[in-house]
């Protein structure tokens, strides 16, 4: 304000001025020191956000610059909101520098939701655990991601934190879904080719850790009795799949001889199609059927004591597979066993009413 002219005594000699100017530097260096001090410390406040925000500026950069379209750039900016909530630290960078009793604490309580969600772990020592846990990374998929694909090579295996995950068939139907606290993609591991028996698809989004193979081997290494007990919970996986892929078969072959049932009731007016009628054999479902077709769509032959009509064809326990497939007797009602004796009888007196 002295150099307005404000203040009760402006200056009026140099003593005074030189006393004024120094009084304005001092004042103006503090004004200075104190903004930056305080803008370093609102900076500071949120620093992971701050991170996070020129993080997902750089990648919406590059998606504008590679011209992705609209829904792959909002799955991006999905993943990144689930993945980071926000926030963006360099996690191993931190854990690295901690002493290894203190990185295994913080590891163990970062995984504190896996390890009271999957049934895997509830039996296991501390040691176990304490391996298992160093050795776990931690990813996430959207929904509609493909996790693994089957016939694909198997480098890991997951855990299920949060989500559910389809497990399909080779024909595409949905043999099984695992959600909290399931763990799959271990069978390929412990495979001698190491191929996928299956195909993995996230249904929801979806939190997992996973488990690499040379992790893997690390632990069974380490703990060779955890190898039997992973083997048993595989065999059965691979029996359930089998099941759940034939009875997804048998479901389509009911389905077909369906409807070519009513498409040849369509076309039956025309001579090409009522000699394709009398050529045609449409069989019943029956255990010669079932293994005729066998080779053909890659199903078991059944053994002599199960049994395949059409009423007593199992289906697909919508409780234990999450999948909502309906009871395979709507489609072929029961005792409706047509032959072509009895579509040309139907045929013949047509012929003759007209």
């Amino acid at each position: 304000m002295l150099c307005i002219g404000y203040g009760r005594f402006p200056p009026n000699n140099i003593t005074e001025l030189w006393v004024m100017l120094c009084s304005m530097t001092i004042g103006a260096t503090f004004y200075a020191v104190f903004i930056g001090i305080m803008s370093t410390l609102i900076m500071s406040i949120d620093s992971s956000g701050r991170l996070y925000k020129e993080k997902l500026n750089q990648v919406g950069e590059y998606m504008r610059y590679r011209k992705l379209p609209l829904q792959i750039r909002r799955r991006v900016q999905d993943y990144y909101e689930h993945r980071y909530h926000h926030k963006l630290f360099d996690e191993d960078a931190i854990l690295t520098e901690l002493s290894y009793p203190l990185r295994e604490e913080i590891q163990i309580h970062n995984a504190r939701s896996l390890l009271t969600s999957v049934p895997f772990f509830s039996n296991t020592s501390e040691e176990f655990i304490s391996l298992c846990v160093t050795l776990l990374k931690f990813e996430v998929f959207l929904p509609g991601d493909v996790v693994f694909k089957r016939g694909s090579k198997g480098d890991r295996m997951y855990f299920i934190v949060r989500g559910i995950v389809d497990i399909l068939t080779t024909d595409g139907f949905v043999a099984t879904s695992l959600t909290d606290g399931s763990h799959f993609g271990e069978i390929s591991l412990m495979r001698e080719d190491g191929r996928r028996t299956a195909t993995c698809r996230a249904a929801t989004m979806l939190d997992l850790y996973s488990l690499n193979t040379s992790d893997f081997r690390t632990v069974l290494d380490a703990f060779p009795g955890m190898q039997s007990v992973l083997s048993e919970i595989a065999v059965e996986r691979l029996q359930r799949l089998d099941k759940y892929s034939d009875e997804a078969r048998l479901y389509q072959v009911k389905r077909d001889y369906k409807t070519e049932k009513i498409t040849s009731n369509d076309m039956e007016n025309t001579d090409i199609n009522k000699k394709r009628l009398g050529a045609m054999k449409i069989p019943t479902l029956t255990k010669g059927f079932i293994r005729s077709m066998a080779p053909t769509l890659g199903v078991a032959t059944l053994n002599e004591s199960e049994t395949t009509t059409s009423s007593e064809l199992p289906s697909i326990d919508e409780g234990e597979t999450g999948v909502g497939c309906s009871d395979w007797t709507s489609v072929v009602p029961e005792g409706h066993d047509e032959t072509t004796a009895d579509i040309q009888t139907e045929m013949e007196g047509k012929e003759s009413r007209e």
